[in-house]
């Protein structure tokens, strides 16, 4: 184990230098002892002692009780007292800046050797706190969370982090009264809220709640408040401590994701979904109209409708080609429905890349072309088509080669 680090505040040089000796002789490092509160921190700094045994009536501006706030402030390194006053308002001033001991002289150095061991071992823990803590904020930060608190007794909110993330207000505005936070909840989804959280002061275990907050400044963000139900084993007290997240992208998104279910379901244009072998991965009601397929014949399999336009692995490749190259195909095929109808279909297929570039899918629409090729009567596509229902890739290749 390595010596303990100790940094002697102490204005009268012959003090100074015998303390740094009894110090050294009980097995610590010793820094170069400081005489005002400016070099202490220039030490404290540069060094990074363990520990600090300072005097209060130092020379300079500033004291030792005001030097040892500063070092607070810069550090977490702790600070003992060592001095000769004991009157009640020093006692009261050092007591503000949280020392880790305070030492009226003249002591015994059994007594210093105890204070600082003391010291160090609170040292210890406190940073072993803080590093969890800090690990706590962290891994919420890289979450997007924040943590809260609600005494379940009085129903008054004590902690709300990050808050003018979630909410627009500052931590104080939120704290206190249950009716103040309500107050920042959209109007429509406050009784849900006090219901919830009701239910949980009352009875226990778990809530999970999504709600809208509103901003100052009028917009709404989607929340969702995660807690649990905690009875204190010393004060009595009952908590609910969670987390709380913005879920605004996500709410946004899964309007999203729903519109775009409702148009993939409900257009009358056939649409596919297919992985990167041109195996059917999902499709919509439009498909199976056009193709005239149960579910077990569509799903996992080549579509139907191209594959009849398809006579040999050569045809297929020359389409992933094409895909390939422009990432996207498009044409006019003759294809078949299930009982063999003739079918002329107009394809769009595009492919699907992930953030690297690399095809994951590729998505298929087809438009059934019956109806207009009918009111056309005898136009040349369909005298081809219908020269080429014995050799569909004859039909494919010249559809390929003249597609739009």
């Amino acid at each position: 184990m390595s010596k303990a680090k100790i940094l002697v505040v102490e204005d009268e040089r012959i003090v100074a230098l015998h303390l740094q000796q009894r110090l050294m002789l009980l097995g610590y490092d010793v820094t170069t002892p400081a005489a005002s509160g400016a070099q202490a921190l220039a030490t404290v700094r540069d060094e990074r002692p363990d520990l600090v045994l300072m005097d209060i009536h130092i020379e300079g501006p500033m004291d030792g009780i005001d030097t040892a706030r500063e070092i607070s402030r810069m550090s977490h390194t702790p600070v003992i007292y060592l001095t000769a006053y004991s009157e009640q308002a020093t006692l009261e001033r050092a007591r503000a800046t949280r020392p880790y001991g305070y030492l009226v002289k003249p002591f015994s150095e059994r007594e210093l050797h105890a204070t600082i061991q003391m010291a160090l071992e609170r040292r210890d823990a406190d940073l072993a706190v803080r590093q969890s803590e800090e690990r706590l904020l962290l891994a919420l930060e890289a979450a997007d969370m924040a943590s809260w608190e609600l005494d379940a007794t009085t129903k008054s909110v004590l902690h709300v982090g990050n808050s003018h993330r979630f909410f627009g207000h500052p931590q104080e505005v939120l704290a206190g009264a249950w009716d103040g936070f309500l107050a920042r909840v959209h109007d429509e989804d406050r009784h849900q809220v006090d219901r919830v959280f009701s239910n949980t002061s009352d009875h226990g275990g778990l809530c999970s709640t999504e709600f809208r907050s509103v901003h100052p400044d009028g917009t709404l963000h989607w929340l969702k408040i995660q807690g649990k139900l905690f009875r204190g084993n010393v004060d009595g007290k009952s908590r609910i401590i969670g987390v709380i997240q913005d879920i605004t992208e996500r709410r946004r998104t899964e309007v999203q994701l729903q519109q775009a279910a409702m148009v993939f379901e409900s257009a009358q244009e056939g649409i596919l979904i297919l992985d990167k072998a041109f195996d059917v991965i999902n499709f919509n009601r439009g498909y199976r109209t056009i193709s005239g397929c149960q579910d077990d014949e569509i799903i996992g399999k080549f579509p139907h409708v191209l594959d009849t336009s398809f006579d040999t692995p050569v045809d297929r490749r020359s389409m992933v080609t094409t895909l390939a190259a422009a990432g996207r195909w498009h044409g006019e095929i003759l294809g078949r429905r299930r009982d063999d109808t003739l079918l002329p279909v107009l394809v769009n297929i595009a492919s699907v890349c992930d953030a690297k570039g690399d095809v994951t899918h590729y998505v298929a629409l087809f438009s059934d072309m019956t109806a207009i090729r009918q009111a056309q009567g005898n136009s040349s596509i369909w005298r081809i088509t219908t020269r080429s229902q014995t050799c569909p890739t004859a039909c494919w290749r010249w559809i390929a080669c003249n597609r739009p």
